[in-house]
């Protein structure tokens, strides 16, 4: 998702958090996307009503149409006490018909006012909309889509900031004519609404004994780092707020606002709170933080509590270096050097590991600031050892050093390695196992493999094996009819054995003859010929002719031993039944390959005699079918046969003669059958490739 789009699903989503409140008398899908919400705010001698469209669409409504608002007064709160005398209306009333400001109003309200946000407002309401200019019609109503998005986005947002371009939104109304103690009811609903955009129901209460209070932003806290010190406020804030406004300060006197524009909340990261991230210049420095909110209503909030922090040296001292690591002949000696002139460091602590880049553990105390040398008592003998120092300061700030190996001389290498057995399946999955060593320091064992026992084996593992078996995958499907092995083993110092013993293991025979080709045929008074070239493999056995019925099972026709055979004639078929075939070919391991499938619709004597002809261009991505056209009123049904699975493709009417199938599979065939106005049915006909 681009940066533009983020914001303007974020700004739609947060410009009133009171949508999720609107009443509505519709359906639950109303109030899960609203038509427009309605707030108000309370002030000595006027009531604010402030309202949002919930899409484009309505949005677009109320600039064209305008807003209706109803109102009606009550001497006391109704949900405490209600009788007909508290009713002063006794029902809504039309206060006021909301219209958008015209261009003259805009330039006569807003021109030279300095309201950046009344401009934009200006700009949205009388420009026309975008109308983008692009070869792809999908990126056309992409970006007409996106443009609208923005508008509505931008319009909302400048009426949050700006009670001027509320007001010339037609999204804003000053209630004047109220009075003390009153209690009162708005509701709101769009002008000249047409057929078919429903709205909701959306009321608002508004209660002159309580004056509007400006929320304060609460629950604030602030996280110090390195030169840095990030604000944070939690998100139920957002109810009340559009924006923020993050200060600091060093005296508490004298503030600075931190964010040029008013920051604006993010909606992709819910569920943690909001925060500013402010890079400071000292850490010793003592800073102050409040935050202040923009309302929906064009004013701010109240401050919120003032908080306090600095930062935190999180720069770690300079690390050692020349550490070197020498075998002593039973314990390993370390040295470094080391330059450490920064005035809170604190000394050095050793720490190895048995890799390079693996966990290092502490093995010493902390060494004072002038140790060089350190002596590891107990070094792991059957592990490599590494070491490396780690410099700190006063504030627990470490700096590592490079690891250097502390390498225990062990230059005897392993027995060589017995009992090395191996077996594979059809597959190709070879699985070998052997004897373990006798020796207590081999990590492992390495493993080789050749197609040729006189040539060099190639090692198989890039690492050294922690087990003693290994899997392999080979490719069975080769000349070659043996694969061999061997294995070395190899101990904490890496020393290797020699090899071990070759092991020859037979490769199975998995590759299948070639299969039969079906070339020709012939139907003949409920009878069927078929004519094919056999395999031309060496190792053939035998063949086996397969029919089916329509969607039944495979049965076996005739199975023979004589490969030359290359014909088969079959009667006594059904009329108007469609008849499948396939020869299968083995081999003397009793691979076996399958010939292409024929699919033969049997001619049936009281079908309507038509001529046709039907052919096929295929390719790996798609096959187009084309018939010849019959003249009158006919449809066209076409079959598709896919493996062993028949279908009905499709059914047209003149004069529609030619189809793609865009999911067309290698084997796949095509059979047409022409329908005719009066329920007659022609002969099936076989599409043929062109």
């Amino acid at each position: 998702m681009n940066s533009l789009t983020r914001f303007i699903i974020t700004t739609i989503s947060i410009m009133f958090g009171f949508c999720a409140n609107a009443q509505d008398s519709t359906s639950n899908d109303s109030l899960r996307n609203p038509s427009h919400a309605l707030e108000t705010k309370v002030e000595k001698d006027r009531i604010i009503l402030r309202w949002a469209p919930g899409n484009y669409s309505f949005f677009r409504q109320g600039v064209d149409e305008g807003y209706i608002i109803e109102r009606r007064a009550f001497t006391i709160n109704p949900y405490k006490e209600f009788s007909d005398e508290t009713d002063v209306d006794g029902d809504f009333k039309v206060i006021k018909t909301v219209l958008p400001w015209t261009e003259d109003e805009w330039k006569a309200n807003a021109k030279d006012t300095g309201d950046v946000y009344a401009g934009v407002a200006m700009q949205i309401q009388l420009s026309g909309e975008a109308n983008p200019k692009t070869s792809d019609e999908v990126s056309q109503i992409s970006t007409y889509y996106e443009d609208q998005q923005r508008r509505f986005a931008f319009a909302l947002l400048a009426a949050d900031f700006s009670e001027t371009a509320a007001l010339g939104l037609g999204l804003r109304y000053n209630d004047t004519d109220v009075k003390p103690g009153y209690y009162y009811e708005y509701r709101i609903r769009y002008a000249n609404l047409p057929e078919g955009l429903k709205q909701d129901t959306v009321e608002a209460w508004a209660d002159m004994t309580i004056p509007y209070e400006a929320h304060v932003v609460d629950h604030c806290f602030l996280e110090s780092s390195d030169q840095a010190i990030t604000v944070y406020w939690t998100r139920h804030n957002d109810q009340f707020f559009t924006a923020y406004d993050i200060e600091r300060s060093t005296d508490k006197v004298n503030w600075k606002k931190l964010n040029r524009k008013p920051w604006i909340t993010s909606l992709f990261e819910a569920e943690t709170p909001n925060f500013f991230v402010d890079s400071i210049d000292n850490n010793s420095q003592i800073y102050y933080y409040r935050v202040r909110g923009y309302t929906l209503f064009a004013d701010m909030g109240k401050y919120s509590e003032i908080m306090s922090d600095k930062g935190v040296d999180q720069t770690p001292p300079a690390p050692a270096w020349g550490v070197k690591a020498e075998d002593m002949g039973g314990y390993v000696a370390l040295e470094w050097e080391a330059m450490p002139n920064e005035p809170d460091f604190d000394g050095f602590y050793v720490e190895r590991s048995d890799a390079a880049n693996g966990f290092f553990e502490r093995i010493s105390e902390k060494l004072p600031a002038d140790a060089r040398q350190f002596a590891d008592l107990m070094p792991d003998q059957l592990s490599q050892n590494y070491y490396r120092v780690v410099t700190i300061d006063k504030l627990g700030n470490e700096a590592p050093s490079f690891s250097d190996l502390g390498y225990i001389l062990d230059s005897m290498p392993p027995s060589i390695p017995v009992g090395l057995r191996g077996e594979i399946d059809t597959f190709g999955r070879v699985n070998l196992d052997w004897t373990p060593g006798p020796e207590a320091d081999i990590i492992g064992y390495r493993v080789y493999w050749s197609n040729d026992k006189e040539t060099e084996f190639t090692q198989l593992t890039g690492d050294v094996i922690p087990g003693i078996n290994f899997t392999d995958s080979i490719k069975v499907k080769t000349l070659n009819e043996e694969i061999y092995y061997r294995i070395v083993a190899v101990d904490h110092r890496f020393n290797h054995s020699e090899y071990s013993q070759i092991l020859t293991i037979k490769k199975p025979d998995l590759v299948p003859p070639s299969a039969a080709l079906i070339y020709d045929y012939e139907v003949k008074n409920k009878s069927l010929t078929i004519n094919w070239h056999p395999s031309s493999s060496d190792d053939v056995e035998a063949q086996e002719i397969f029919r089916k019925l329509g969607s039944n099972e495979w049965k076996s026709v005739n199975k023979t031993k004589n490969i030359q055979v290359d014909s088969l004639f079959d009667e006594n078929l059904k009329e108007g039944q469609t008849y499948s075939y396939k020869i299968v070919t083995y081999d003397d391991a009793n691979n076996s390959s399958e010939s292409q499938t024929l699919n033969v619709t049997i001619p049936n004597d009281g079908l309507k005699e038509t001529k046709m002809v039907a052919t096929v261009v295929t390719n790996q991505k798609e096959a187009t079918l084309t018939w010849q056209t019959i003249q009158g009123k006919v449809k066209y049904v076409v079959y598709k046969q896919s493996g062993e699975n028949t279908e009905k493709l499709f059914s047209v009417y003149n004069p529609v003669v030619t189809w793609s199938d865009k999911n067309y599979k290698i084997g796949d065939t095509y059979q047409l059958r022409v329908i005719y106005s009066t329920g007659e049915e022609s002969q099936m006909f076989t599409f043929s490739a062109k």
